[in-house]
């Protein structure tokens, strides 16, 4: 990998990270927010220390196993980043699946009124 192949990575990884932000800004989810922010210093560090291991590499030659941890750290860092994503969507479609039971659950009442009304005044 050279430095040219090396940044362009970083910049594709940059916007993937940027669209989810993105979306978790039009979610308004202050929260995922908060926890990506964190993720986004971790991984602009990560891309720092790649860089200088990239011009290291050129006098030592031992980019390939710092290379290996740094992988190792933004697996577990991805890891935890899907978690988190994960229990948000869960979260949010439980509260909206609530929302959609009482609005259901509304309407039935409403029917079931309107309905003894009918038979009230059929038999009266």
């Amino acid at each position: 990998m050279n430095a040219v192949e090396l940044i362009s990575k970083q910049e594709e990884e940059l916007d993937r990270f940027r669209r989810v932000e993105f979306a978790a800004l039009s979610a308004g989810d202050k929260q995922q927010l908060k926890d990506l922010n964190s993720k986004r210093d971790i991984m602009l560090k990560r891309h720092e220390m790649e860089r200088e291991a990239w011009s290291k590499e050129k006098a030592t030659g031992g980019l390939h196993e710092l290379l290996i941890r740094i992988d190792e750290r933004v697996k577990s860092i991805q890891e935890e980043v899907s978690e988190i994503n994960g229990v948000r969507r869960c979260h949010t479609y439980a509260k909206k699946f609530r929302n959609l039971e009482r609005a259901v659950w509304g309407t039935a009442a409403v029917v079931a009124g309107v309905v003894g009304r009918v038979v009230y005044e059929a038999f009266k």
